[in-house]
């Protein structure tokens, strides 16, 4: 069998085993919105019939536009978030493959809570757990920071009493960098006044690295923690003002 014909038939059954998982997701509420299993089995016949790589990119194109439409989303970009948490490894943000951004500390902090909380969104409808709006409440953001960076706390000393007017000047100082680089900088959406903000593309399309500190499995832990107590941010901040990322 030449070569084209064997890829041929290996991304035939790509097809089927994406819609079938597809299809499962539907039915289980995994996806927030459930196209028509006939569509989708036509995808997969198209396969079969001598185009399995347009094909899989149509459907997954589809799917991609159906979860953006859904979520109101303001990207498709895929983004890339380099460096765990409590190591020294070397802190990047790469978007779409452009050359990565070098981070702060803080900003890498930031931009990881936001990439965790579009995890944690996601897996939420099969998991049971509480659902949180799309975006993230500053007043949320501050206090998993604070958890996390607090006495006692996996990341102690990383970041003294976090402020809101630090999350938002990290936030600013990123878009800025965003701009400068040519990239989007609505990647980072703002909400309505007081919602907060959200890395704006498919939770599908963020890759973090789990950190030594955190574990993987902390992050829903840290997110339902300052849900559950109404956790007052006033109360973490000083007075004085915001400090520099």
């Amino acid at each position: 069998m030449a070569d084209v014909d064997k890829l041929n038939v290996v991304l035939a059954d790509v097809v089927r085993h994406v819609t079938l998982a597809l299809e499962l997701l539907h039915r289980v509420g995994a996806l927030p919105a459930r196209e028509h299993t006939g569509q989708l089995f036509t995808q997969a016949k198209k396969a079969e019939d001598g185009y399995p790589l347009d094909a899989l990119m149509s459907l997954l194109r589809r799917h991609l536009l159906e979860q953006m439409r859904q979520e109101d989303l303001l990207t498709s970009d895929i983004v890339e978030i380099r460096g765990r948490l409590g190591t020294e490894d070397s802190r990047e943000l790469k978007i779409n493959g452009w050359p990565p951004l070098k981070l702060g500390r803080r900003e890498h902090l930031v931009l990881t809570v936001l990439a965790q909380f579009a995890r944690y969104r996601a897996q939420a409808p099969q998991t049971g757990r509480r659902h949180l709006s799309g975006f993230l409440p500053v007043s949320i953001i501050v206090g998993v920071i604070d958890q996390l960076t607090g006495d006692g706390g996996p990341l102690s000393g990383l970041w003294p009493t976090p402020m809101e007017l630090d999350v938002h000047r990290c936030v600013g100082k990123l878009r800025g960098r965003l701009q400068a680089a040519s990239l989007n900088p609505l990647l980072i959406e703002s909400g309505q006044r007081g919602a907060g903000y959200r890395l704006s593309t498919p939770a599908g399309n963020v890759v973090v690295e789990d950190g030594q500190a955190p574990p993987k499995s902390s992050w829903a832990a840290f997110f339902e923690s300052v849900v559950r107590k109404g956790q007052d941010v006033q109360g973490i901040r000083s007075s004085g003002g915001p400090r520099k990322c």
